[in-house]
Formats: C-alpha cells, sequence, structure tokens
C-alpha cells in the first residue's frame, strides 16, 4: 500500500525538461534538474515553450505572482512580437487561451519578400484568420519543422522539428489528399524532404512520389500554354514542376531508381531557348535564377540516367557528348552564381549575404554531382582495366611498344575529371562548414 504523503509535501512543476519527458523520469522543474545533473548532461537541459490548451494551468515559476491586465486580453498580437530577442518567449494570452508564436528562422528570410509573406500568414494564423485545420496551416508547420530541422542548434530543436512535424503530417494527410491542390503537392514535398533528413530514404521517395501524383493530377506537368491563367499563375505551375523535377532526379540519382518525372506527357524544358531565363525584374529572381541553373545541370544528369544508366550502356561518343554539354553550361553561369568562397563576403554572417552562398553552393554541387555521376563509367572502366591486367598482357604490351590508342586517353581523361569533380566537391564543403555558413542538418546534392 503506497505511503500517505500530506498535502503540504506534495509538489508540482508547470512542465518537465525535454530529456525528462522523453526518458519518462522525474523532474524537479529547475534548469539544470536534478536528473540532468545526475546523469551529467547539465548542458543540454532544456525545456519546451508549448502549452497544452486543456485542462487545469498550473502557475509557471516566473508567472506564478504576475497580474495580467485585461488590456493584453484584448489587444491583437503585433507581427514584431514574433522577432523578439528572447526566443523562448513564445507565449502570449489573447482571450485566455495561450497561444504558441513561432519565431521566424534566418532559413526562411528572402531577399526579395519570402520573409514578408511567411510573416503574414504566422499573423493571420495567430490572429484566427486562417483554420487550424487549413491547407495552409498544413503547409506551414511543414514548413517550421524542416527550418527546426535544418537548424538542429540543440535538443529544443529537435523537439520542436518532431513536434510541428507529425501535426503538420497529420492535418495534410486528413484534409489535403481528398481534393489535390497546390497544398498537396507542397505539403508532400516537405514531408520527403523532412524523412531525408532523417535518413529515411524510402519514406522521402515513398512521399515524393506522392507529391508528383497530385502535380501531375493538377495539369502542372503539361506545356504551360494549354493552360489560360494569368502570368504569375503560370510562373507559379513551371516553378512547382521545376522543383519537383530537380528534386525527384536527384534523389532516385542516389538511391539508384528510375526518375518518376520521366514520363512521355510531361513537358520538356528548352533551357537553349533565353525566353526561358528567369525576369530580372522579378521580385524573386534571386532563388529563381538559382532553381534555373539547378535544373539546367539536372537536364543533362537526366539524360544521363536515362540513357545510360536505365540502358545500361555507355557509348563512348554519348558520353563525350553530355561532358561538352555540361561543361558549357558551368561556362555561361551568370557572375552573380560563381560567388562561392565565403571569403568573397564581407559579412557571411548576415542571413541575407548567408542565403545567397548556399544558394551559388548548391547549384555548385548540382553541376559537380551531374559530371560526377556522367564521367563515372570511365573510372569505373580504368580501375577494371588496371586490375583485370595479367602478367602475360603486361608483357605482350610491352613487347609490341605500342601507345595508347585515342580512345584509352578519352576514358583516361573522363575518369581524371570524375576524380577532380569529386575533390572539388569535397573542398568546397569543407571550406563552407569551416566558415560556419551550413546549417547542422540541411540537404545538398552530394
Amino acid at each position: 500500500m503506497p505511503r500517505h504523503t500530506g498535502s503540504e509535501k506534495r509538489t508540482r512543476i508547470a512542465k518537465a525538461c525535454i530529456l525528462c519527458q522523453t526518458h519518462k523520469t522525474k523532474c524537479d522543474g529547475l534548469c539544470p534538474c536534478g536528473q540532468c545533473i545526475k546523469r551529467e548532461r547539465s548542458s543540454t537541459c532544456s525545456y519546451s515553450s508549448h502549452r497544452r490548451l486543456y485542462g487545469r494551468q498550473r502557475p509557471w515559476p516566473k508567472e506564478a505572482d504576475m497580474d495580467v491586465s485585461k488590456e493584453t486580453k484584448t489587444r491583437t498580437i503585433k507581427v514584431e512580437d514574433i522577432q523578439e530577442d528572447h526566443p523562448d518567449r513564445w507565449l502570449r494570452e489573447q482571450d485566455g487561451i495561450h497561444i504558441a508564436i513561432p519565431k521566424v528562422p534566418n532559413t526562411m528570410r528572402d531577399t526579395k519578400g519570402r520573409a514578408t509573406t511567411v510573416e503574414n500568414l504566422l499573423s493571420r494564423w495567430i490572429s484566427g484568420n486562417i483554420s487550424v485545420a487549413s491547407s495552409s496551416s498544413a503547409v506551414l508547420y511543414l514548413v517550421l519543422a524542416f527550418a527546426a530541422q535544418v537548424r538542429s542548434a540543440s535538443a529544443l530543436d529537435a523537439h520542436r522539428s518532431r513536434s510541428f512535424f507529425y501535426h503538420g503530417r497529420r492535418i495534410a494527410l486528413l484534409e489535403l489528399t481528398e481534393y489535390p491542390t497546390i497544398e498537396t503537392v507542397q505539403a508532400f514535398s516537405l514531408i520527403s524532404l523532412y524523412m531525408l533528413g532523417c535518413c529515411r530514404r524510402d519514406g522521402g521517395y515513398l512521399n515524393l512520389g506522392t507529391a508528383i501524383s497530385a502535380a501531375k493530377a493538377l495539369g502542372y506537368h503539361r506545356a504551360e500554354s494549354t493552360f489560360p491563367q494569368c502570368l504569375e499563375d503560370r510562373r507559379l505551375r513551371k516553378r512547382v514542376w521545376r522543383s519537383l523535377c530537380v528534386f525527384d532526379i536527384l534523389l532516385c540519382a542516389m538511391i539508384g531508381r528510375a526518375p518518376m518525372t520521366s514520363a512521355m506527357d510531361s513537358a520538356e524544358e528548352d533551357f537553349e531557348d533565353h525566353r526561358q531565363r528567369p525576369d530580372p525584374k522579378h521580385p524573386e529572381k534571386c532563388q529563381e535564377l538559382g532553381l534555373y541553373e539547378s535544373a539546367r545541370a539536372i537536364s543533362i544528369l537526366k539524360q544521363t540516367l536515362l540513357e545510360i544508366y536505365t540502358q545500361r550502356s555507355a557509348p563512348l561518343g554519348l558520353l563525350q557528348r553530355l561532358s561538352s554539354k555540361l561543361r558549357q553550361m558551368g561556362t555561361e553561369l551568370p557572375s552573380e552564381i560563381r560567388s562561392i568562397s565565403p571569403a568573397a563576403f564581407s559579412d557571411n554572417k548576415c542571413p541575407k549575404t548567408r542565403q545567397l552562398i548556399i544558394r551559388n553552393a548548391t547549384v555548385a554541387c548540382n553541376y559537380y554531382f551531374s559530371m560526377m555521376l556522367l564521367t563515372r563509367p570511365f573510372l569505373i572502366a580504368c580501375l577494371r582495366a588496371k586490375y583485370n591486367k595479367t602478367p602475360t598482357t603486361v608483357g605482350s604490351e610491352m613487347r609490341d611498344g605500342e601507345e595508347s590508342s585515342e580512345v584509352d586517353k578519352s576514358v583516361k581523361y573522363g575518369a581524371m575529371t570524375s576524380f577532380d569533380t569529386a575533390l572539388k566537391t569535397i573542398q568546397l564543403l569543407h571550406e563552407l562548414y569551416v566558415a560556419g555558413v551550413l546549417y547542422n542538418n540541411m540537404p545538398l546534392a552530394v
């Protein structure tokens, strides 16, 4: 029979730390708590800023003696409250209900106003103009989950990432699968990216297939001339389908599967047409330029997958033609894309500058990865020729005294190109890592 304890000796805490919640151990509510001190993990002891919206609210230690004025209940929450100096102050009171207000991370900032769009969406979400189970809410939860996963600066980021992801995925499955919309494509693409960040390749591949199927159901894979929408809608459809193609081909190339966007009814982009280039006056030209240049490199990667790896044959003429075409594309890169080194920027810690460096590095990695996969057959051929030689064949070659043929020189040159491209990729990522530009968990084409 349990021992009776008086009510005056019982203690209740508002919330246990994240690690105690995970391991289901008793927490004393301090920071660091006794359990974390006992297990020598004081530096990782942190508390979630989320408060439950049901049941009796227990007073927090710092707020037990604070009186909330009536003005706080009636006034509206401004957008500036989201970007406080203290990220742990997430909670506000509005009409007696606690609302969690996430802070906009640096990964969601854009040089041309995308952060403003996110802030407007957050303010509408907080004020109640967006339904909790709406499609926009699902995408917003998943964006916050992916941003927290990319940053991964603490255990609190991991906890927030999981919470936002599970809630956003639940809304997406319940609300966005019956009648596909553009939010369906965005939501399942974000789910796929999140799962890749968790090293769940098969789950990411499955959800990417759902996003591509939704885009095809909406006709995003067709030529834009067949749709009478306004110019901005056409750009949106093209950008969504182009992003899906880039993501699909990169993922399938890494896991060794056939691309899902390579169907015969898909409209092929003509990158030789200069009208396909982003409009310099467009407000999102910064992002569209990076996506366009990545798509150009991915177009060569797509031909490599379909004409070489899928057919299980590597004609020398085709490899040389695609290789020269990819090199020509690399020489045509705009000057603003070529600046990759953090030393070329005065303040590489600035969010805008950091975004530009990451954009340029992503484009460079896409070109490097396409070249590595294209010249990989040359490297395999050289390695096989080297290790399959017997002493008899070596002696006969020395007696003949013949020089290597032109074909052998081309194969060796392609093998060295593959090796050099891999070294350039490693050097680029090492330089960005040392400069502190890369986030802790972000997907790059390597």
